[in-house]
């Protein structure tokens, strides 16, 4: 059974700031990078109790100056529940009311379902007013397309193009771009061996699928594809 959670967090603590470049460009010309810092588990565990399959990072950081936190949300299960958007709300307004520091607010959907476009707002409302609009960043992962990502050099694109939306016919060659975005990219080894164990986690191919991914292999320069092979020899005991 796939720990979505650990591979979700690892990814996100690891490489946050790529994952800001990547989905929030405009954020990182404001954010101080080296007050990067992440808040503890326990810290979190005392202001809420979690939904079941639900889990958060918190990270506190310098933004123009001042003292701020980046929440970032997702939810593990099958069928996103009715009231995501009023968790969102909830995770939000405790971390605001335990800290009193500004939050910037990113809710991100992991898994196929559901189909729909959700919404990224939570609203309170009678029918003559709006008491209450919280407005949120979403990333739909099963809404974004691979492609849009292929000429980005940013090791989060690299493993969540595993993630996003894809023919069945198309995982073979969704799995080669995402391992040739990770061979160029100049990392740790460390880092090189998670991700490339959070694409084949995401991503595991049959036999079949195997001799099309070779094939994909095939087709690009020598260097690279022997760039390529180094990570698959490297970092998987059996391929």
């Amino acid at each position: 059974m796939i720990n979505h959670n650990d591979l979700l967090k690892k990814l996100f603590s690891n490489f946050f700031v790529e994952f800001l470049e990547l989905f929030f460009p405009e954020v990182v010309t404001y954010l101080e990078q080296d007050s990067v810092s992440f808040l503890e588990q326990s810290l979190l565990n005392e202001m809420s109790i979690l939904e079941q399959d639900a889990f958060q990072l918190v990270v506190q950081a310098k933004f123009r100056n001042q003292e701020s936190f980046f929440l970032i949300y997702w939810n593990n299960q099958e069928q996103v529940s009715a009231n995501f958007s009023q968790q969102v709300f909830h995770y939000f307004s405790n971390l605001y009311k335990q800290y009193g520091l500004p939050v910037y607010p990113i809710a991100i959907l992991v898994n196929d379902e559901p189909d729909s476009l959700q919404p990224n707002f939570h609203q309170v409302k009678f029918h003559d007013q709006v008491v209450l609009e919280f407005n949120y960043a979403l990333i739909q992962l099963n809404h974004l397309s691979w492609r849009n990502f292929l000429r980005q050099q940013n090791p989060v694109a690299s493993a969540l193009m595993a993630r996003m939306n894809m023919a069945p016919e198309e995982r073979p060659r969704v799995k080669f771009r995402c391992l040739h975005m990770l061979a160029k990219l100049a990392l740790a080894p460390t880092k090189k061996q998670f991700l490339f164990e959070f694409i084949d986690t995401y991503l595991p191919l049959n036999s079949e699928e195997k001799q099309l991914f070779e094939a994909e292999i095939d087709k690009i320069e020598p260097l690279e594809r022997e760039a390529v092979m180094d990570i698959i020899s490297n970092f998987m005991e059996s391929y």
